[in-house]
């Protein structure tokens, strides 16, 4: 009788699966400490660098404003616009309890007579390109500027800037209210007019005022 030497074999497929299993427990815990410390991160670092929104401005200053990436509101914007036109208006005029740019201090140059002006007065009000193009308008000498008397011949700049239809022109009823065109992030227009019921001066047309915002503040770009 003849033995059977034929002996079925089984795969070994325990380790395997065995094997497999730790890999599936290894890629579980992983997967759960990431999200661990993701959730760490995001509750008690992140949160800890984001930057304060609540720094007040400095009390010397009247037109800055903490809503750095916020559009302002039509009153907030008037408000403050405003009160940088009032303070340019006065500083140019010589009216108000501001400084005024003209100090009345005589000059004679080149045989005329020549007012001294105090231009670092209406600094603060202005853009520094706008300063720059009212400053390109008086006379230097020796560091400072000089705007000539107008004696009915000769032609002031400050005079055309404060006498005549620009935003900045002294009337009997001093500073035209302003109106809000438009505001953006960083610029501000608005218009300016004497309008009836006032009795002798009045504007043919609104005059138009820019602001924008620099180094933080906001200040006077242009006008008309």
């Amino acid at each position: 009788m003849e033995e059977n030497n034929n002996v079925e074999t089984t795969p070994a497929v325990e380790p395997q699966k065995k094997k497999g299993n730790v890999g599936l427990i290894v890629f579980l815990v992983i997967l759960v400490l990431g999200l661990a410390g993701y959730i760490c991160y995001d509750k008690f670092i992140a949160t800890n660098n984001v930057p304060s929104n609540n720094s007040k401005c400095k009390e010397d200053t009247c037109n800055c404003s903490n809503k750095d990436n916020t559009i302002l509101s039509s009153d907030e914007a008037l408000k403050i616009v405003s009160n940088i036109y009032e303070k340019a208006y006065h500083a140019l005029n010589g009216s108000g309890e501001a400084d005024t740019i003209n100090t009345l201090e005589e000059t004679t140059i080149n045989g005329d007579v020549y007012y001294k002006m105090n231009i670092d007065v209406i600094k603060p009000y202005f853009s520094n390109r706008a300063f720059q193009i009212i400053k390109s308008n008086f006379i230097e000498k020796d560091g400072s500027y000089y705007d000539i008397y107008n004696d009915g011949n000769k032609h002031s700049y400050l005079e055309d800037l404060t006498l005549s239809r620009t935003i900045f022109g002294g009337t009997d009823q001093g500073l035209r209210p302003l109106t809000i065109v438009s505001i953006s992030e960083n610029v501000i227009y608005a218009t300016g007019q004497l309008t009836p019921p006032r009795e002798t001066d009045t504007d043919a047309y609104p005059l138009s005022i820019t602001f924008i915002k620099e180094n933080g503040n906001w200040v006077i770009d242009s006008f008309e």
